[in-house]
């Protein structure tokens, strides 16, 4: 990818992982959790969108397939139930799991003001 692709990639990085919620970003002397999801996201973002590393997207994303036809046969594939939904995108690819599992440990429990 060029520096631009990746550049916008981690913008859209951090935008997500902006919520206080999510703490600060720190390289050491360890990684945040606010660092980790923002780089999963990254790397999710960059794959879905660019998963040839082109730096031209189309303005579409690589979305679970969940059928196949070749000439006159086909097979379809369940998708499970919560790719239905708001997270469809984001469970596309293992760095999008991990986000989201990184989301849920940040969104849990009470904060402190």
């Amino acid at each position: 990818w060029d520096d631009f692709t990746i550049e916008d990639a981690l913008s859209e990085g951090d935008a997500e992982t902006s919520n206080s919620r999510w703490g600060g970003y720190s390289l050491s002397p360890k990684l945040t959790i606010k660092t980790r999801g923002m780089f999963f996201y990254t790397a999710h973002y960059l794959a879905m969108f660019h998963p040839n590393g082109g730096s031209s997207t189309n303005g579409k994303s690589v979305l679970m397939q969940t059928g196949k036809s070749v000439g006159d046969e086909s097979v379809s594939f369940a998708a499970p139930s919560d790719l239905k939904v708001r997270n469809s995108w984001i469970n596309g690819s293992g760095f999008g799991q991990q986000y989201l599992r990184l989301r849920s440990r940040a969104m849990a429990g009470a904060m402190a003001l």
